[in-house]
């Protein structure tokens, strides 16, 4: 809950700074910061979905990880880490073999920041399981 409760706060104080950039143009001179790439251009309630919605997924990733090393210490990060290079890796051979990085590019185009945004969320939602399932098995320690 803590976890939910800090991205509403991260996420509403990044979107109120997107906001000031939106009406002074980049801070006057023409440079977001806060609305990088396609978010300058996004209404401010997009803006805020987006950035809960990353903020979420990075802070119960770094929850998994976390729980790994309280329960396994380095070699549970090595297995991690090795398991997600082994998937990332994997996509993109698979896109790469299967020529589907148009059709992948065309897909991010022609959907919608939040759609697309939301695919985040079962890979959030499998962190904080895995998280809290690692964390209540874990020995403490004094």
């Amino acid at each position: 809950m803590y976890f939910v409760l800090l991205a509403l706060f991260y996420s509403t104080g990044i979107t109120a700074l997107a906001g000031v950039e939106q009406a002074t143009d980049g801070w006057g001179i023409g440079a977001p910061f806060f609305a990088p790439w396609g978010l300058v251009s996004q209404p401010l309630p997009v803006i805020w979905v987006t950035c809960f919605m990353a903020l979420l997924l990075f802070f119960f990733l770094g929850v998994a990880a976390s729980t790994l090393w309280v329960r396994w210490k380095v070699y549970g990060l090595y297995g991690f880490f090795l398991g997600l290079a082994v998937v990332l890796v994997g996509l993109a051979w698979g896109i790469t073999a299967t020529n589907s990085w148009g059709a992948l590019g065309d897909y991010l185009v022609s959907h919608s920041l939040l759609l697309i945004a939301a695919w985040s969320l079962p890979v959030t939602l499998a962190c904080a399981v895995i998280g809290y399932l690692f964390l209540r098995r874990a020995t403490p320690r004094l």
